[in-house]
């Protein structure tokens, strides 16, 4: 592993010497755990080191963590320096970057990023560059048979521990993935990068999805369907419900009960797709809610069939995709299988989607008129600015499902939007991510049966 780094620096007569380093500054950063204490170290950091753009993105994403709007003009920053750094060290002239290791190693949802930096790349809105990943011996991937498919846009290297030269090397041109996509001279949040990349796909007319099943995986899957009971020309739907089981959260440690869901309240909505013939499969893990018996409905997150490559194979062949603000319901997109975004308790997301996706949101108690909120990172956000939050309903997520099954199967794509639709489309744009100038685009539709219901929202 070291030899083919190595090869690709000195194939661009790039020296290592040339990279200054600030180790003694951050590894002291690296030992400072109170949030505030933090920012005030890294807004200190960047008056002695006004050129060293790491630190303007260590800072935007402390104040992303303590939901402060003003991380976006941070972002923008750290872009405007991240460029002139790669410019001064010389780095600009290699052909090379890293992804984080956070990307295959971490949340199945950090795929989402490096999905977005693949389009970029290929819509001509960064400087395309060989892409490399180490994954260090010990480690894994959160997913190994949808890291394969990566590998068709990244090359993945595996191995044991690196020089401490080229662990260096790679942390200066790693891409910081986690929060934001560098584009040319600047850095945007990640849902605004996938706007961006999907204004630009529709304006060219690009409709290819960025990864296609491949045929043994489609063989392998066929079968386990039929092991599993399913006839030959079966259609079938993948449901995720965030919980908190996840990496040992659970109901009373949980910091993010604003994303999970009651998957009971998805019967209704499984009961219409097996009643018209489909199936429905309940992506995840073990350790969720188990599901009463119900006819065509596969609790696979409970069952003897998961695995890593069924768990690909069913969001790729869906015909649509039901899931909450998690990593999971990300995967289908890169497919191309529609979604419906339900649950969602801020509107972010929303601007991720595309023109075939279906979106309810959660309601905030009290609020006569839709709150912009684009982002905040834990419960504790929520209570002491009073933003109670009200799930979706049986009846909402019933709605938005035949909405979608509607869309799928009868392709009904004239008049398909309403003017409460349309409506709350603008009133959107015009009110999201208020303090960033460029003005971002709806491409999915909210559920047209859930903006009649909640049509005072659209209130002025």
């Amino acid at each position: 592993m070291k030899s083919i780094i190595k090869n690709f620096i000195k194939s661009s007569g790039f020296s290592l010497k040339r990279i200054p380093m600030l180790k003694k500054e951050v590894n002291k950063l690296a030992t400072i755990k109170n949030r505030k204490e933090k920012v005030i170290e890294l807004k200190n950091l960047i008056k002695k080191f006004p050129k060293y753009p790491n630190f303007y993105y260590w800072l935007a994403r402390e104040l992303y963590y303590s939901s402060d709007a003003s991380f976006f003009e941070l972002l923008n920053d750290y872009g405007v320096k991240r460029h002139q750094w790669l410019k001064e060290t010389g780095l600009e002239m290699l052909d090379i970057e890293f992804i984080q290791y956070p990307v295959f190693a971490g949340s199945i949802g950090n795929f989402y990023a490096l999905e977005n930096l693949i389009r970029a790349n290929n819509l001509g809105l960064r400087d395309k560059k060989k892409l490399l990943y180490i994954l260090p011996k010990r480690a894994k991937f959160s997913n190994s048979i949808l890291a394969g498919y990566f590998e068709k846009y990244v090359k993945i290297i595996k191995g044991d521990n690196l020089d401490s030269d080229i662990e260096d090397f790679a942390s200066s041109l790693s891409l910081p993935l986690g929060l934001c996509v560098p584009m040319r001279k600047e850095c945007l949040y990640l849902d605004i990068a996938a706007n961006r990349c999907e204004k630009e796909e529709h304006e060219k007319k690009v409709s290819s999805p960025i990864l296609k099943l491949k045929d043994d995986h489609k063989k392998q899957g066929i079968k386990i369907l039929n092991k599993m009971g399913l006839p030959k020309d079966a259609w079938y739907v993948t449901l995720h419900a965030r919980e908190s089981g996840y990496k040992s959260e659970n109901k009373k440690n949980t910091k993010e009960n604003f994303r999970n869901s009651n998957p009971l309240n998805y019967l209704k909505a499984i009961e219409i797709i097996t009643k018209s013939g489909g199936w429905v499969f309940r992506m995840g893990d073990a350790s969720m809610t188990p599901l009463p018996k119900m006819k065509n409905l596969i609790d696979y997150a409970c069952s003897e069939y998961k695995s890593e490559m069924m768990d690909i194979f069913l969001a790729a062949t869906s015909k649509f995709c039901i899931g909450t603000p998690s990593g999971f319901f990300r995967i289908p997109r890169y497919f191309g299988v529609p979604v419906i975004l339900t649950n969602c308790a801020y509107l972010s997301p929303y601007f991720s989607l595309k023109k075939g996706d279906l979106f309810i949101p959660r309601l905030l108690k009290n609020f006569q008129k839709i709150p912009f909120l684009h982002h905040l990172t834990s419960d504790k956000e929520y209570k002491p600015n009073k933003l109670l939050l009200t799930p979706n309903t049986e009846e909402e997520i019933y709605d938005v499902t035949l909405e979608m099954m509607n869309k799928v199967f009868q392709n009904k794509k004239e008049n398909k939007e309403t003017l409460l639709q349309k409506k709350f489309k603008n009133i959107s744009e015009k009110n999201i991510f208020s303090s960033v100038d460029e003005k971002q685009k709806s491409y999915a539709n909210i559920g047209a049966n859930f903006i009649k219901k909640h049509e005072y929202l659209l209130n002025d």
